[in-house]
C-alpha cells in the first residue's frame, strides 16, 4: 500500500468518527454548521512526504461567519474562510505534524477525532476577535495575535 492510499484510508476512517458529530466530507475537508459560523477542519500531507511510511500530515482549522461576506481577492482557506489556522495552534496539546501507518490508521483516526473535538470547542473563544477584522474585510489568523486584537490594529 502507498502512502497516499494510507492518507485516504485515514481520511475515510476519520470520516466515519466525524460524521455521527454532524460533521460533513469534501476531498480532506471536513466542515460543520454551528451558530454563527461554519468550522472547517483540512489534512494536508506534508510535501516532504517520501513515498515510505510513515504518511506525514498537518491538520488544519478555518472558520466562515454568518453574515460577513467574503472579498473576492481575499483568498482565506479554501477560498472560504475568515479565519485559519494550524489546529496545533489552539490545542496545546495537538503535534505541529502527524504521522500514520498502515497499522496505526485506526488509533490515529480516533486521535485526530479527540484533537477536532478539542479544537471545536476552543473556536467560538477564538472567534470573538476575528469578527470585527472580518467586518473590516480582513482574514485573520488563528489565534489571532493579541497585538492585532486592539484598535486600528490590522
Amino acid at each position: 500500500m502507498t502512502v497516499r492510499a494510507i492518507g485516504l484510508e485515514l481520511i475515510a476512517e476519520l470520516g466515519t468518527h466525524l460524521k455521527p458529530l454532524g460533521f460533513s466530507k469534501r476531498r480532506a475537508t471536513f466542515s460543520r454548521r454551528r451558530d454563527g459560523y461554519v468550522e472547517l477542519f483540512q489534512v494536508e500531507g506534508s510535501r516532504w512526504n517520501s513515498g515510505q511510511e510513515p504518511w506525514v500530515f498537518g491538520l488544519k482549522v478555518a472558520a466562515r461567519l454568518d453574515g460577513i461576506p467574503m472579498l473576492p481577492e481575499s483568498l482565506g482557506l479554501w477560498g472560504e474562510a475568515h479565519a485559519v489556522g494550524c489546529v496545533s495552534g489552539i490545542v496545546a496539546s495537538a503535534p505541529a505534524e502527524f504521522s500514520v501507518t498502515q497499522s496505526t490508521v485506526g488509533s490515529t483516526a480516533r486521535h485526530l477525532t479527540e484533537v477536532v473535538v478539542a479544537a471545536s470547542g476552543l473556536l467560538p473563544s477564538l472567534l470573538v476577535s476575528v469578527r470585527p477584522r472580518a467586518a473590516a474585510g480582513l482574514i485573520s489568523p488563528l489565534p489571532v495575535p493579541g497585538s492585532w486584537q486592539e484598535p486600528g490594529a490590522t
